[in-house]
């Protein structure tokens, strides 16, 4: 759990000091690939939070979801179709209902 931690405090940081210019055709990829990462992590907080982490659970799920959810950009533009408007709800909800859950542990554990 702190490894992740801190390796999102590096990302943070690096991303503030190195910024990147984000070519307009990879806007679509990287708001997945945003949303993919911010699902996993707040799911690994809330698998912390009630003591059943498991790094290669996390590391597979991050692998995994970004995966499917970037196949289904890709699809989505071989058909002239937007099917990352339809990952924005899916691992939107994951998002907040992962905080939720992660709230309502740690206000148990006070």
């Amino acid at each position: 759990m702190l490894k992740s931690g801190i390796g999102l405090l590096i990302g943070i940081i690096g991303g503030c000091l190195f910024p990147a210019n984000i070519i307009a055709d990879f806007t679509k990829i990287f708001s997945v690939i945003l949303l993919t990462a911010s699902n996993t992590f707040f799911g690994g907080l809330k698998a912390a939070s009630i003591g059943k982490f498991d790094d290669a659970l996390f590391v597979s799920g991050f692998i995994s979801n970004t995966f499917l959810a970037l196949l289904l950009v890709y699809a989505g533009d071989c058909f002239g179709t937007d099917f990352y408007y339809a990952i924005f709800p899916v691992f939107g909800y994951g998002i907040f209902k992962n905080f939720a859950d992660l709230r309502k542990n740690l206000m148990k554990a006070n």
